[in-house]
């Protein structure tokens, strides 16, 4: 059958044979012996779902070919065409009218595909096309119809975008109906404006934390998954961070740290009265005598100058109990001094602690 579809009313194409004819086996004659051949019958009768449909005449050799009007009254779904002399098909039975639209929810401007049927019975053969019409009356497109069958052929379109957001009635010329809904035009936010070196205040902010004295993986664990730890050098501890603790930057920022160089450490720890006279040479004199053991005797100027440029001394006071003294309790200030061999590698720490 051709085609294997259309709607209640239609006309399709059928095609096939029955037994007999010229070559096919008949009888035997009870005289001589001889075939006979079967005769053919002039024609074949023809059904679907039980019901007549009419009948195609037969060639010689059996075979039948020819129009075929369904009937107005098929339910519709799928159902068996048979002949009269033995020959079968599946058929499908359309429903009628019908339209659909996919998608069936787009933005106007949008692209939509339209299919469906019309009733044979009602619009007739000679109906080529259909108007597909929203609620407001206006066409939305044309769809060919294949006036035989009652099927439109596929068509797309592009939504216009006339059509306000919201449900859409769309109906076609043959009475099939579908609804479309028309979605809202999505709205972007223009972009904010941030001056130029200022915080976004949409933006949320983390506060670095301290990483000075962190060995790098310390550092590295400190951070966990908000910053990124980048090192300019070094294999020791954390000298120097960039940003400095506490600062506000945005998740996924880098901070910078610089590392102590590995090297040669002098250090010791003195007790220094506060207010003793002489307190910043001490200090200074202790700075510099590392390096006076240095082979890099040359470099003993510029070493001497980085400490009187870097180093500052203060004195703060506290009450400390003297262990050869435990009778007097004076104020006091604890340092501790490292000192390198290589210039600019000095680190100086203050301990303050009261004891009673």
């Amino acid at each position: 059958m051709e085609p294997t579809a259309a709607v209640a009313g239609g006309q399709v194409t059928v095609t096939g044979s029955c037994p007999g004819g010229s070559g096919g086996a008949g009888g035997t004659d009870d005289t001589t012996g001889d075939i006979r051949a079967r005769a053919v019958p002039p024609s074949t009768d023809l059904s679907i779902a039980g019901r007549s449909v009419g009948s195609v005449p037969l060639a010689t050799d059996g075979s039948f070919a020819g129009p075929v009007r369904m009937p107005t009254g098929l339910g519709a779904g799928e159902t068996q065409f048979s002949t009269a002399c033995g020959g079968s098909a599946s058929f499908t039975v359309l429903q009628a009218p019908h339209l659909e639209i996919t998608p069936s929810a787009v933005v106007a401007g949008e692209d939509v595909t339209a299919t469906g049927t019309c009733r044979v019975g009602r619009v007739g053969e000679r109906l080529t096309a259909v108007e597909l019409i929203t609620d407001d009356g206006d066409v939305l497109a044309t769809a060919p119809l294949d006036g035989r069958t009652g099927v439109l052929a596929r068509v797309t379109f592009t939504v216009s975008e006339a059509l306000r957001p919201g449900e859409h009635l769309i109906t076609s010329s043959c009475d099939g109906r579908e609804t479309l809904t028309i979605r809202a035009m999505p709205t972007s936010d223009p972009p904010r404006q941030v001056p130029p070196g200022a915080v976004d205040p949409e933006e949320t902010l983390v506060a670095v934390p301290d990483l000075i004295g962190l060995t790098e993986d310390e550092a590295r664990a400190t951070l966990g998954g908000e910053l990124v730890l980048s090192v300019n050098g070094g294999t020791g501890r954390v000298v120097r961070q960039d940003p400095p603790p506490d600062a506000g930057v945005t998740p996924g920022d880098t901070v910078a740290v610089d590392l102590e160089e590995a090297g040669t450490v002098l250090g010791t720890s003195w007790w220094v009265p506060a207010g003793a006279g002489g307190l910043a040479g001490l200090v200074l004199a202790v700075l510099l005598a590392g390096t006076v053991g240095s082979p890099r005797a040359r470099r003993h100027r510029r070493e001497r100058r980085w400490v009187h440029d870097q180093v500052h001394i203060g004195s703060s006071p506290a009450a400390w109990q003297l262990p050869d003294v435990p009778a007097a309790v004076v104020p006091s200030l604890d340092l501790f001094v490292e000192v390198r061999q290589e210039p600019a590698r000095l680190r100086l720490q203050e301990v303050v602690d009261a004891h009673e």
